[in-house]
């Protein structure tokens, strides 16, 4: 308890020499300063107050520099003003003694080093908050690396944001009418520490970038050790090649416009096939191997994406390259939750000033990633909650760009990926892929069905508590059993009609065929023509069809 008063002294007395004493003040924390400190006028908020905010993480360190991280990528959590600047923020740290990382190792494998490791060595290759990075040799010869956690790191970052929490709570029941709510912004980022303190997650995750790109020809992802790998330590290959913060030093020494195809490949691809994309592919995270090919390093953040959400990046994407505000928005209301004070009609204006300003005259110098990114944080603005991973989606694409474009000032993501996207939104007509929805749509429906009558069961349980009252009359009774039974007649007919134009769908290859369709696909056609009309007819005369036998007759 002591210990956790003291960081908590040590947490306000930062704030107050980062010139936010007016926060101290306001949320009761003076009396965690020392004496003098207490008497200094606190004065007013600061204009300036991300620049502030960001230079007190970087000197408290740990959680909070990590806190500061993880909001650079969550505009939905903190305004845009805020993100920019924390991104500024460095993880560099002390490195640890090599007889604390031998003894990280030892505890965690529960063997000698010597047992895994012919040799590793002691020099790191990288020194953040949570680990630090070693080259290493396995015992068969075989170059990794291993990434070890700081044996303080967990406890740490636990007492840390607990003291997170504290704070928020303070601000919460300080600042009733802030637009931010700080007790949200902790518990996401408890949720997203609790993955990043575990190594046996981040290497499953690899694994499965490691199986998707293991017949790539230009991508590389390092493999995990399983063997060497715990809660606390990672082993990775090592990957020898350049690293493209060297390469940007000297550009004119590399293909680079080919650097640039193959990450933006490597990149859209994780994202619209993988569905499981990584969210920082700066720099600092790529390396040119032999052969220019590309190694991806550092899966610490990752985003995932459902098979719907990948459907609707695609469409998205789609209608922004086509610069069609109205499907933009959409979209963007598919995937999005208003809330009941979200003005649509401000929205729908918003994304349209946002889709004309971006393209104007020069649709081509547009950068879709950016774009992509504004209309994200304008839903948010407008209270329409996104996805996290589309949110997380927007900022990898900024950053995948970026590096494409430091690389390549002349590359154009847009013109790169239209191939890629136009085969897969082709892919998605095809006859064996509405057949796979429509399969995966009869399931749903048969859970549906199947658990009809016992919630049909529980109404008429609640009807016979008498928790549910009904008011029926005998004519309305009459009634109703006319329009169930005129509706599903109708809805027969329907059913039928969709069943012959997929059917004809699937035949449109198969021969005999007349011209370049199928016979049957011609016959399948026609009959759906024919009872469409008989669907028709009955709509217009209300029930008066000749199938409609139990229709009362006008």
């Amino acid at each position: 308890m002591n210990t956790r008063w003291k960081r908590i002294g040590q947490v306000v007395n930062v704030l107050f020499s980062s010139g936010l004493g007016y926060f101290v003040r306001e949320l009761g924390l003076k009396w965690h300063l020392p004496f003098l400190k207490k008497l200094t006028p606190a004065g007013a908020p600061p204009s300036d107050l991300p620049v502030r905010l960001r230079k007190a993480m970087e000197e408290l360190g740990g959680a909070y520099l990590k806190l500061g991280q993880f909001l650079a990528l969550r505009p939905d959590l903190l305004p845009p003003a805020y993100c920019d600047e924390f991104k500024k923020l460095l993880d560099q740290v002390p490195p640890l003694p090599f007889a604390t990382v031998k003894q990280v190792i030892e505890t965690s494998l529960r063997a000698p080093i010597r047992m895994f490791f012919s040799s590793v060595d002691p020099n790191p290759v990288g020194s953040a908050s949570i680990a630090q990075v070693h080259r290493a040799t396995l015992k068969n010869g075989k170059q990794v690396v291993i990434k070890v956690q700081r044996p303080e790191a967990k406890e740490q970052f636990k007492a840390d944001i607990e003291i997170m929490h504290y704070l928020a709570q303070k601000i919460e029941a300080r600042f009733r009418d802030r637009a931010i709510s700080p007790l949200t912004i902790v518990k996401e980022f408890e949720r997203y520490t609790a993955q990043e303190l575990n190594f046996v997650l981040e290497g499953r995750t690899i694994d499965r970038f490691v199986n998707y790109f293991a017949k790539s020809k230009t991508a590389i992802i390092p493999n995990v050790h399983w063997p060497a790998t715990t809660n606390n330590i990672l082993t990775m290959d090592y990957l020898d090649g350049i690293k493209l913060t060297d390469v940007l030093r000297n550009p004119e020494q590399y293909p680079r416009t080919l650097l640039a195809q193959r990450i933006a490949d490597a990149g859209v691809d994780q994202v619209l096939r993988l569905g499981l994309f990584h969210a920082d592919l700066h720099p600092g995270n790529i390396l040119v191997m032999p052969g220019n090919r590309i190694g991806i390093l550092d899966f610490g953040i990752v985003g995932m994406l459902t098979e719907d959400l990948i459907k609707q990046t695609l469409a998205l994407y789609s209608a922004l390259v086509a610069k069609n505000p109205a499907v933009v928005r959409a979209v963007l209301l598919r995937v999005g939750v208003p809330a009941p004070e979200a003005d649509l009609d401000v929205f729908a204006r918003d994304v349209e000033r946002i889709v004309n300003g971006w393209y104007g005259t020069e649709a081509g110098q547009a950068r879709v990633s950016e774009m992509l990114q504004e209309l994200f944080e304008s839903a948010v603005m407008h209270h329409i909650a996104m996805p996290v991973n589309l949110i997380l989606l927007g900022k990898a694409l900024v950053t995948l760009e970026g590096t494409c474009l430091a690389l390549d000032p002349g590359f154009n993501l847009v013109q790169h990926t239209q191939s890629a996207v136009t085969q897969l939104l082709r892919a998605q007509r095809q006859p064996a892929a509405l057949l796979n929805r429509f399969t995966k749509m009869s399931k749903q429906y048969t859970q549906l069905l199947a658990e009809l009558p016992q919630q049909a069961s529980d109404v008429l349980e609640r009807v016979k508590r008498g928790s549910v009252s009904l008011t029926i009359h005998d004519t309305d009774i009459k009634h109703i059993g006319m329009d169930v039974n005129r509706s599903s007649n109708r809805l027969a007919y329907a059913l039928i009609i969709a069943s012959l134009l997929v059917s004809g769908a699937l035949l449109i290859e198969v021969p005999p065929k007349i011209g370049t369709y199928s016979l049957f696909t011609l016959i399948s056609l026609m009959f759906a023509g024919c009872l469409l009309l008989v669907l028709l007819v009955s709509v217009v005369r209300e029930g008066t069809s000749p199938f409609d036998t139990h229709a009362e007759r006008r």
